[in-house]
């Protein structure tokens, strides 16, 4: 196989974020920094399960893995953000909405920390 090569002028513009992305990389950039001890912070709860998995050892296996890739999205969103501004540092938490009571939806929380 040949490869042609090609001259251009310029290089395209980096978008940067995907289309599904830009929505949350936004409400990240807004998020105030900590005053007292008081974060802004937001949820997003994990993917449900497919229905056919019934074991709960399994659903509970799959929620997790689910709340992994949302961490990891997030975190990758928080690097991206930091280094374009370095004011703007974030915390992303894996666990339960409310951590005093197992039963609310395990999910990803970010939180807009200080910068050091």
């Amino acid at each position: 196989m040949a490869i042609a090569l090609e001259t251009v002028v310029g290089l395209p513009e980096v978008t940067g974020f995907g289309r599904e992305a830009a929505e949350y990389a936004e409400t990240m950039r807004a998020m105030k920094p900590p005053v007292k001890d008081k974060y802004q912070t937001f949820f997003t709860p994990a993917d449900e399960p497919p229905a056919e998995l019934t074991d709960p050892a399994e659903r509970e296996k799959a929620i997790r893995h689910s709340c992994q890739k949302i961490a990891s999205k997030y975190a990758g969103t928080a690097r991206r953000i930091s280094k374009e501004d370095a004011t703007k540092k974030f915390a992303v938490r894996t666990g339960h909405q409310n951590p005093d009571d197992p039963a609310s939806p395990m999910g990803v929380r970010v939180y807009r920390i200080a910068a050091e």
